[in-house]
Protein backbone atom coordinates (compact mmCIF):
# COMPACT_ATOMS: atom_id res chain seq x y z
CA UNK A 1 0.00 0.00 0.00
CA UNK A 2 1.07 3.19 -0.69
CA UNK A 3 0.62 6.39 1.21
CA UNK A 4 0.29 9.74 -0.25
CA UNK A 5 0.44 12.65 3.46
CA UNK A 6 -2.38 14.76 2.33
CA UNK A 7 -5.93 15.56 2.61
CA UNK A 8 -6.38 17.82 0.19
CA UNK A 9 -8.71 17.81 -2.74
CA UNK A 10 -9.68 20.89 -4.52
CA UNK A 11 -12.97 21.11 -6.14
CA UNK A 12 -14.10 23.50 -8.92
CA UNK A 13 -17.35 25.98 -7.92
CA UNK A 14 -19.13 28.17 -10.14
CA UNK A 15 -17.22 31.01 -8.87
CA UNK A 16 -13.46 29.29 -8.05
CA UNK A 17 -11.72 26.47 -6.07
CA UNK A 18 -12.78 25.40 -2.84
CA UNK A 19 -10.32 23.55 -0.82
CA UNK A 20 -11.65 21.15 0.96
CA UNK A 21 -9.30 19.98 3.60
CA UNK A 22 -6.41 21.51 2.55
CA UNK A 23 -3.29 19.50 3.81
CA UNK A 24 -1.08 17.95 6.30
CA UNK A 25 1.91 20.17 6.76
CA UNK A 26 3.44 23.68 5.73
CA UNK A 27 5.09 21.39 2.99
CA UNK A 28 1.98 20.16 1.58
CA UNK A 29 0.31 23.65 1.69
CA UNK A 30 2.39 25.43 -0.21
CA UNK A 31 2.59 22.81 -3.11
CA UNK A 32 -1.28 23.26 -3.17
CA UNK A 33 -0.92 26.75 -2.71
CA UNK A 34 1.73 26.41 -5.87
CA UNK A 35 -0.79 24.40 -7.87
CA UNK A 36 -3.41 26.91 -7.27
CA UNK A 37 -0.98 29.39 -8.12
CA UNK A 38 -0.33 27.38 -11.85
CA UNK A 39 -4.57 26.82 -12.42
CA UNK A 40 -4.82 30.46 -12.21
CA UNK A 41 -8.20 30.05 -10.91
CA UNK A 42 -9.11 32.10 -7.65
CA UNK A 43 -9.66 30.28 -4.53
CA UNK A 44 -13.56 31.29 -3.59
CA UNK A 45 -13.95 29.28 -0.28
CA UNK A 46 -12.61 26.20 1.97
CA UNK A 47 -14.48 23.31 3.57
CA UNK A 48 -13.69 21.21 6.62
CA UNK A 49 -15.11 17.61 6.56
CA UNK A 50 -14.58 17.85 10.63
CA UNK A 51 -12.82 19.12 13.10
CA UNK A 52 -9.69 17.43 13.45
CA UNK A 53 -6.48 18.90 13.73
CA UNK A 54 -5.37 18.05 10.24
CA UNK A 55 -8.40 19.02 8.84
CA UNK A 56 -8.53 22.28 10.17
CA UNK A 57 -5.45 23.77 8.09
CA UNK A 58 -5.00 26.86 5.78
CA UNK A 59 -2.21 28.75 4.69
CA UNK A 60 -2.26 32.75 3.75
CA UNK A 61 -1.73 31.86 0.19
CA UNK A 62 -5.41 30.53 0.10
CA UNK A 63 -6.11 34.19 0.47
CA UNK A 64 -8.66 35.72 2.64
CA UNK A 65 -12.02 33.77 2.30
CA UNK A 66 -14.42 31.96 3.79
CA UNK A 67 -14.11 28.52 5.26
CA UNK A 68 -17.05 26.12 6.25
CA UNK A 69 -18.35 23.52 8.12
CA UNK A 70 -21.41 22.23 9.67
CA UNK A 71 -22.83 24.27 11.95
CA UNK A 72 -22.25 21.76 14.28
CA UNK A 73 -18.31 21.34 13.13
CA UNK A 74 -17.72 24.51 13.32
CA UNK A 75 -18.94 25.08 16.86
CA UNK A 76 -16.41 21.93 17.58
CA UNK A 77 -13.61 23.46 15.62
CA UNK A 78 -13.99 26.89 17.91
CA UNK A 79 -14.18 24.73 21.31
CA UNK A 80 -11.01 22.38 20.27
CA UNK A 81 -9.22 25.31 18.19
CA UNK A 82 -6.24 26.00 21.27
CA UNK A 83 -5.82 21.91 21.45
CA UNK A 84 -5.71 21.75 17.43
CA UNK A 85 -3.52 23.99 17.46
CA UNK A 86 -1.20 22.33 20.05
CA UNK A 87 -1.51 18.76 18.23
CA UNK A 88 -0.39 20.84 14.77
CA UNK A 89 2.65 21.86 16.54
CA UNK A 90 3.41 18.18 17.80
CA UNK A 91 2.39 16.65 14.19
CA UNK A 92 3.95 18.69 11.85
CA UNK A 93 6.46 21.69 10.30
CA UNK A 94 5.71 24.84 8.77
CA UNK A 95 2.11 24.92 9.77
CA UNK A 96 0.38 28.57 10.26
CA UNK A 97 -1.12 27.81 13.55
CA UNK A 98 -2.91 30.93 14.13
CA UNK A 99 -4.92 29.94 10.73
CA UNK A 100 -6.22 26.67 12.54
CA UNK A 101 -9.66 25.92 12.72
CA UNK A 102 -11.20 29.53 11.84
CA UNK A 103 -14.53 28.56 10.52
CA UNK A 104 -18.02 29.30 9.96
CA UNK A 105 -21.30 27.87 9.60
CA UNK A 106 -22.22 26.91 5.97
CA UNK A 107 -25.26 28.60 4.57
CA UNK A 108 -28.50 26.41 4.97
CA UNK A 109 -28.25 26.70 0.92
CA UNK A 110 -24.36 25.30 0.64
CA UNK A 111 -23.11 28.70 -0.14
CA UNK A 112 -20.13 28.38 -2.91
CA UNK A 113 -19.76 24.60 -1.79
CA UNK A 114 -21.34 22.57 -4.62
CA UNK A 115 -22.95 19.25 -4.27
CA UNK A 116 -24.94 17.90 -1.47
CA UNK A 117 -23.87 17.63 2.19
CA UNK A 118 -24.05 14.38 4.27
CA UNK A 119 -23.94 14.89 7.55
CA UNK A 120 -23.59 12.23 10.33
CA UNK A 121 -22.29 11.91 13.73
CA UNK A 122 -19.64 9.02 13.08
CA UNK A 123 -15.83 9.95 13.63
CA UNK A 124 -16.16 13.46 14.73
CA UNK A 125 -18.79 15.65 16.01
CA UNK A 126 -20.47 17.43 13.10
CA UNK A 127 -18.80 15.53 10.02
CA UNK A 128 -20.11 16.38 6.79
CA UNK A 129 -19.68 14.04 3.67
CA UNK A 130 -19.66 15.98 0.39
CA UNK A 131 -21.62 14.43 -2.57
CA UNK A 132 -20.86 15.72 -6.07
CA UNK A 133 -23.18 13.32 -7.93
CA UNK A 134 -22.68 15.23 -11.23
CA UNK A 135 -19.04 14.30 -11.06
CA UNK A 136 -19.24 10.71 -9.80
CA UNK A 137 -17.25 12.01 -6.30
CA UNK A 138 -18.22 11.48 -2.81
CA UNK A 139 -15.66 13.25 -0.66
CA UNK A 140 -15.95 11.05 2.62
CA UNK A 141 -13.11 12.90 4.84
CA UNK A 142 -12.17 9.61 6.46
CA UNK A 143 -15.05 7.63 7.03
CA UNK A 144 -14.45 4.58 4.27
CA UNK A 145 -10.73 3.75 4.69
CA UNK A 146 -10.15 0.08 3.75
CA UNK A 147 -6.95 0.35 6.30
CA UNK A 148 -8.17 1.61 9.41
CA UNK A 149 -10.28 0.97 12.21
CA UNK A 150 -13.23 3.32 12.75
CA UNK A 151 -12.52 5.99 15.53
CA UNK A 152 -14.57 6.04 17.92
CA UNK A 153 -15.14 8.77 20.97
CA UNK A 154 -16.10 7.42 24.26
CA UNK A 155 -17.07 10.74 25.50
CA UNK A 156 -20.16 10.49 23.45
CA UNK A 157 -23.44 7.69 23.12
CA UNK A 158 -23.39 4.93 20.72
CA UNK A 159 -20.67 5.69 19.07
CA UNK A 160 -21.44 2.27 17.11
CA UNK A 161 -24.89 3.21 15.85
CA UNK A 162 -23.57 6.25 14.92
CA UNK A 163 -21.28 4.65 12.62
CA UNK A 164 -23.89 2.52 11.24
CA UNK A 165 -26.33 5.21 10.57
CA UNK A 166 -23.47 7.33 9.15
CA UNK A 167 -22.60 4.55 6.47
CA UNK A 168 -25.84 4.00 5.97
CA UNK A 169 -26.10 7.62 4.99
CA UNK A 170 -23.20 7.27 2.83
CA UNK A 171 -24.13 4.29 1.33
CA UNK A 172 -27.09 5.92 -0.02
CA UNK A 173 -25.04 8.58 -1.17
CA UNK A 174 -22.76 6.32 -3.01
CA UNK A 175 -25.84 4.89 -4.60
CA UNK A 176 -24.56 7.54 -7.16
CA UNK A 177 -22.16 6.54 -9.61
CA UNK A 178 -18.62 7.20 -7.77
CA UNK A 179 -15.21 7.06 -8.74
CA UNK A 180 -12.95 5.85 -6.11
CA UNK A 181 -9.54 7.81 -5.85
CA UNK A 182 -6.84 5.55 -7.11
CA UNK A 183 -2.89 5.62 -5.51
CA UNK A 184 -0.18 7.46 -7.02
CA UNK A 185 0.90 5.67 -10.51
CA UNK A 186 -2.95 4.20 -10.42
CA UNK A 187 -2.35 1.83 -7.49
CA UNK A 188 -4.28 0.73 -4.61
CA UNK A 189 -6.94 3.51 -3.46
CA UNK A 190 -5.47 6.48 -1.61
CA UNK A 191 -5.86 6.80 1.85
CA UNK A 192 -5.09 10.70 2.21
CA UNK A 193 -3.91 12.34 5.12
CA UNK A 194 -1.14 9.78 6.65
CA UNK A 195 -3.46 9.38 9.97
CA UNK A 196 -6.51 9.44 8.85
CA UNK A 197 -7.85 8.60 5.69
CA UNK A 198 -10.60 10.29 2.93
CA UNK A 199 -12.22 7.32 1.59
CA UNK A 200 -13.70 7.75 -1.44
CA UNK A 201 -12.70 10.98 -3.39
CA UNK A 202 -11.81 12.41 -6.32
CA UNK A 203 -10.68 15.63 -7.98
Amino acid sequence: MEWVWSNAVMVRGEDGLILVDPGIDGSDLNQLADDVDRLGIPVVAGFSTHPHWDHLLWHSRFGDVPRYATPAGAQAASEVRERAQRMAAESASGIPLELIGLLSPLPADGGPVPGEIVEHQAHAFGHAAVLLADRGVLLAGDMLSDVLIPLLDPRRPDQVGAYETALDRLGEAASHPVRRRPGPGGGPPRPGGGPCCCGLSAD
